[in-house]
């Protein structure tokens, strides 16, 4: 593979997981922030809402693995 493979290789290769680690930041930055809005609210409220945000976790796991699983059957 020559030099200017390469550095095509690693372009394309950045372009590609720039969108997905944007979502992977945006998606961990929405539950600090709920806890930061929660956090005000006092410490049994910030509880549930951890609480709540695990179920929600638990769930989309359980819905999405299936779901990723039979795309590829």
């Amino acid at each position: 593979m020559s030099e200017n493979d390469f550095t095509y290789f690693l372009k394309r290769t950045f372009l590609l997981g720039l969108p997905l680690a944007l979502q992977s930041l945006l998606f961990s930055s929405g539950g600090f922030i709920d806890n930061l809005m929660v956090s005000q609210l006092g410490t049994e409220e910030v509880a549930a809402s951890g609480i709540g945000a695990r179920v929600f976790w638990f769930t989309g796991i359980f819905i999405g693995a299936p779901e990723q699983g039979w795309e590829y059957c």
